[in-house]
């Protein structure tokens, strides 16, 4: 302490101040800087899941929706083997579902390449081959080629061994979403944890260092001036031993 004392006091009250002035900026500039790193690296989590895993999210929502119509209306079909107009209706429609199908998969592909992307090209590809299967029992069907409804589904089998792959990969694919926003979830909330005790161990470290030096500098300009006056209480109190 000693020493310190001695070293600060051999520069004057002036250098002193403003030394103690520009390390203290200096700790609150490191607070600043803390705050900043963090804050960047939180707002760059929050932005990859807001366009990442919350649009595949929301992807792959949009995906069984129209992969569960393309199932109704392929039944549809089916059930009204007999009434050639209401299948050509139905088999628009299942159509349109079909490309609305393939378009979500498709937004899977945006972005950076990913675990799901190629079981999403994988299900485009098979949805292209269930449409072709599909077009001759769906044209005799259409015609009236069938005696019942059980022998057009039958003819259909091959067609839906292609869209059975599909819907289990959309499942797969629904797991890998899952926990890619689980796992930028966890990396938020590992950051936000950092952040504070980064914060936290900064504050310490201002602490740390702005109240011990404070108060040597004070003691540096205080204890001479405190040590003068005795000495001048002293010799006005007839008491010259003192140096």
């Amino acid at each position: 302490m000693n020493q310190w004392l001695l070293l600060l006091r051999g520069f004057s009250i002036e250098t002193r101040m403003q030394g103690a002035i520009a390390m203290v900026l200096g700790l609150f500039a490191l607070v600043g800087l803390v705050g900043f790193v963090g804050g960047t690296r939180i707002q760059s989590l929050n932005a990859d899941f807001m366009e990442h895993s919350l649009h595949e999210t929301s992807s792959v929502s949009v995906l069984r929706q129209h992969m569960a119509r393309v199932r109704i209306l392929e039944k549809q079909m089916v059930i009204d083997y007999e009434d050639g107009v209401a299948v050509l209706k139905h088999r628009e429609a299942w159509m349109k579902e079909v490309d609305a199908t393939k378009k979500a998969l498709s937004s899977l592909l945006e972005g950076e390449e990913d675990e799901d992307n190629a079981i999403a090209r994988e299900s485009i590809q098979r949805l292209d081959t269930y449409v072709q299967r599909s077009a001759p029992t769906l044209n005799n069907i259409q015609n009236g080629g069938y005696d019942n409804a059980r022998t057009a589904d039958k003819m259909l089998a091959k067609a839906k061994d292609e869209v059975h792959v599909v819907e289990a990969n959309v499942e797969k694919i629904a797991k890998i979403v899952e926990a890619e926003a689980k796992s930028t979830q966890q990396e938020f909330v590992d950051a936000m944890n950092l952040v504070m005790w980064a914060f936290v161990a900064t504050v310490g470290l201002v602490i740390a260092v702005v109240v011990p030096l404070t108060l040597m500098n004070s003691n540096s300009i205080t204890g001479p001036i405190g040590y003068a006056a005795r000495v001048a209480e002293a010799i006005a109190g007839g008491d010259l031993t003192m140096p």
